[in-house]
């Protein structure tokens, strides 16, 4: 969506669209991290559930 913004949006100036390209890129570099994060949570709360048993 930012990409689109900046691309196509006719009001930004430059140094908008220098923003959201950092923002985008800052967002593209941690999104793994996120996508990580939850996937050791979905695990931990599982382990959890199974060991419960």
């Amino acid at each position: 969506m930012l990409l689109f913004i900046e691309e196509y949006s006719r009001e930004l100036e430059d140094w908008q669209r220098d923003i959201l390209t950092m923002m985008r890129e800052e967002m593209l570099y941690f999104w793994p991290q996120l996508e990580t994060k939850i996937m050791n949570e979905g695990w931990a709360s599982f382990r959890k559930g199974a060991l419960n048993m």
